[in-house]
This record gives C-alpha cells, sequence and structure tokens, in this order.
C-alpha cells in the first residue's frame, strides 16, 4: 500500500518530466476576451445575460461561462440558462465541449473567419441530432453579435437561427501579455468609476483610431438617459454610426457620485442625459442639451442621427462643410447661423425691469458662448432698430430658435429676431 502510494505521488514529477508543455497561442481571440453583458432573443424569447471568456490553466485552455435570463411570458414560466464551454487545442485543430444546466453535452471544432473577425464553433456530425452553430462576430472593439444555429438531424448545412444578439464588453482580460491593455467602452452609469481616468483612456483611444469622444452624463435613475440608450438599441445603423466615429464614455451623476470635479471642466448642465463632444486631444467641441434631440416621449431618430453626424470626425462632407479652393488655399466653409437681433414690440418696461432684463440678456450671451453654440455676439453702435448680431455654431435653425428664445429679452418683448444660414470659413477669426 505504501509503495502504491509513493509511486502515485511521484507520477506528476515523471509526467512532467517527460512532457515538454507547449502553451498555445491564443492572440486572436482578444477581442472575445473579458466579461460581457448583452441581449437578444429567438425561439426562446428575449432575454438578457452575461458571459466571460478567460485564459485558464496556465493559459493552456479558454474557457467560456455563460448566464442568461428569459422573464416570464406567455404560457412559459420565467427561467435562467447557465452553461460551460472548455475550449482547447489539440494539434493544429481548435475544440470545445459544451456543459449546461439542462443537461446537455456538445462537442465542437472551431474555426475563424477569413478576415479573423468572427470565430465560429461548429458541433460534430451525428446522423440522429440536430446539428449547431455559434458564432461571435466583431462588430468593433467591445462589441460583438452573437448568432446561434440548428440544422435539423439529417440535414447538417441546412441551418436556421435560432437566437441572435449584441453583447459589449464590461471587462477586457487579454490571453497574452498581462501588462498589455485593450481599450473598452465605458457603456453603463457606474458611480465607483472613475470618470477621469476613464476620459484620459478614451483620449488614448480615439488618438489610435482618429475617432471623437463623446461624453454621455447620466445615471440609472434617470428615465430620459434610458430613452436614449433604447433609441440606440433599437436603430442599429444609428449605434453602429456612432461607435465607428466617437468613443463614447458615460459619466456617472447620481446622489452616490456626482463627478463634481470632473464635470466642473464642463458648461453647465441642465438636465440629463447631456452629451459633451471632445476632439480626439479631449478639447471640447460641442455641448448638447438632449432635451432639442426630444420628440414626445422619446428622442428624434432623425435628430440624433443628424446630431452625430454633424460632429463626426471628417464631417466636411455633409451638407453644413464644403471644401472652397482659392489660389493655393482650401478653405472649409462651414454653415453657421446668423441672428439679427432687433427691437421687439414691447419696449415700456422701467428702467429697473430694463436694467434686470439687460442682465438677464448678457447672462444668456455668456452661457451659450461658453457652450460653444455663439461663436461671435456684439452689439450694433447708436440707437438703430437692428440692436446686435449672434452667430451660432448649433446644429439647425429650430435649436437657434430654441435657444434665442430663451433669451430674457427676447421672452420679454424687447428683442425680436431675424436667422438667416450664413457660410464663413471654418476657423475664421477677427483681426
Amino acid at each position: 500500500m505504501l509503495r502504491t502510494l509513493f509511486i502515485l505521488l511521484l507520477l506528476p514529477g515523471i509526467l512532467t518530466a517527460q512532457q515538454t508543455i507547449t502553451t498555445p497561442n491564443w492572440d486572436a481571440w482578444n477581442f472575445l476576451m473579458g466579461e460581457w453583458k448583452g441581449e437578444g432573443g429567438g425561439d426562446p424569447g428575449q432575454g438578457t445575460g452575461t458571459f466571460s471568456f478567460a485564459p485558464d490553466l496556465d493559459y493552456t485552455i479558454l474557457t467560456r461561462k455563460n448566464h442568461t435570463v428569459y422573464p416570464a411570458a406567455k404560457n412559459r414560466p420565467a427561467f435562467s440558462h447557465d452553461d460551460l464551454m472548455t475550449i482547447y487545442q489539440t494539434g493544429n485543430t481548435t475544440r470545445a465541449i459544451y456543459f449546461d444546466n439542462e443537461g446537455h453535452t456538445i462537442n465542437y471544432t472551431v474555426e475563424f473567419s477569413q478576415d479573423s473577425n468572427a470565430v465560429i464553433f461548429l458541433s460534430d456530425l451525428s446522423p440522429s441530432t440536430p446539428r449547431f452553430r455559434l458564432t461571435y462576430t466583431k462588430v468593433e472593439v467591445g462589441t460583438v453579435r452573437i448568432t446561434f444555429d440548428i440544422a435539423p438531424p439529417g440535414k447538417p448545412e441546412d441551418f436556421s437561427q435560432y437566437l441572435e444578439g449584441i453583447a459589449r464588453r464590461t471587462r477586457c482580460v487579454l490571453t497574452d501579455n498581462p501588462e498589455q491593455t485593450e481599450y473598452t467602452a465605458v457603456e453603463i452609469f457606474d458611480p465607483k468609476r472613475d470618470a477621469a481616468k476613464d476620459i484620459s483612456d478614451a483620449i488614448v483611444e480615439a488618438t489610435k483610431s482618429n475617432r471623437r469622444i463623446i461624453l454621455d452624463v447620466g445615471g440609472n435613475w434617470c428615465v430620459w438617459c434610458r430613452r436614449l440608450d433604447s433609441l440606440f438599441k433599437a436603430n442599429e445603423d444609428i449605434a453602429d454610426f456612432m461607435h465607428k466615429n466617437y468613443v463614447v464614455v458615460k459619466i456617472n451623476f447620481s446622489k452616490e457620485n456626482e463627478n463634481e470635479k470632473v464635470l466642473s471642466q464642463y458648461p453647465e448642465i441642465k438636465g440629463y442625459p447631456h452629451l459633451f463632444v471632445l476632439e480626439k486631444d479631449g478639447k471640447l467641441l460641442h455641448s448638447q442639451d438632449t432635451g432639442d434631440l426630444e420628440s414626445g416621449k422619446g428622442h428624434s431618430r432623425e435628430k440624433v442621427f443628424e446630431f452625430l453626424k454633424k460632429w463626426a470626425p471628417g464631417s466636411s462632407t455633409s451638407h453644413d462643410e464644403f471644401e472652397m479652393k482659392n489660389g493655393d488655399t482650401t478653405y472649409t466653409m462651414k454653415k453657421y447661423y446668423f441672428c439679427l437681433l432687433k427691437k421687439g414690440q414691447k419696449r415700456d418696461q422701467d428702467s429697473l425691469t430694463t436694467a434686470k432684463i439687460q442682465e438677464g440678456h448678457l447672462a444668456h450671451i455668456n452661457k451659450l458662448a461658453k457652450e460653444g453654440k455663439v461663436v461671435i455676439a456684439g452689439p450694433f453702435d447708436g440707437d438703430n432698430e437692428y440692436r446686435g448680431i449672434l452667430v451660432f455654431d448649433v446644429i439647425s435653425q429650430d435649436e437657434v430658435e430654441k435657444l434665442e428664445g430663451e433669451d430674457p429679452a427676447v421672452k420679454s418683448g424687447r428683442l425680436s429676431m431675424e436667422i438667416y444660414p450664413w457660410w464663413a470659413a471654418k476657423g475664421s477669426k477677427l483681426p
């Protein structure tokens, strides 16, 4: 008995001495590594869940863990699904074995698409059972599309879609160098996050990918924040455009953490959600009140898309900008809005009221200038019908009318306005 035990204790050391273990190269899997949150639907109904891909056993295998919750539906109670998959390499082939809480075991062969942007799990052939195909496709860094297809017994290539979903990474874990980092978009309002570091990381990523940055300020308590998120989920083309052109960073504002120090660097916020557009180097380009993007009980698809297109990098190809060559100089011509302020119909206020209106008028202009919405402002000389000008850098004439309609001098009737689209060379400065 003691001799047998001694042999068993020696066996692991003997095996280690006899074998040279080669660690597989999992670099191609980096776009999937980490923790993910997603949602989707199909034959089982709509569901939400989390999953993870991570190296294990000293990088000799990968493990995928998945948890999905399906709420109660007609004629079906709520239920959850959990599964575990181990991915391993044998020779030049990558294989996987799958287990779930319903008692299924599935063996897969794993391959990448030719462009390496998708990984496909294809179950082994069996004449008496269905065949399964699970695909993860990279949409962009930090976002994947998931499809699960089933072929009936005896028809191994006749696949039909059973499930489809979109997932976004919440934490990144790379497979090769623990010191290597890959940017993960901040797509949840989290009071525990370091907002300053998130913005700093976004600047690095935006510089690498030549994108701009959107700071989405709000909180999980905010109904309109959820409505804006719902618009992106329901309009895949808008979401794809946004993520291709912007690094999106959600900045939490809540009782737990108002991020006062970070947000004090930006213009005042009147309501939530609020969007700040930054250049890739972090410079503020635009402050957007999302109230201007609303329509009814949600946000206007057209207004949101127009906003994203207007501030996307290289947007000189849009209808609001064009290039004009004059000799050896090429100018980018941009559409602004020229607002003429005129004497209004009601100018009979007493001197004290007039002074208060004028004070509010100047404060309003200063506020718009600080937000980058007014780029030129000034009065005319003399007591003429026309009192001054404002040049707006905003999305539309409707926005000008709304913003200037909030001016105390306009609201009181002391001033009225005329608005004209106006083209000027982008970056022009007065001498």
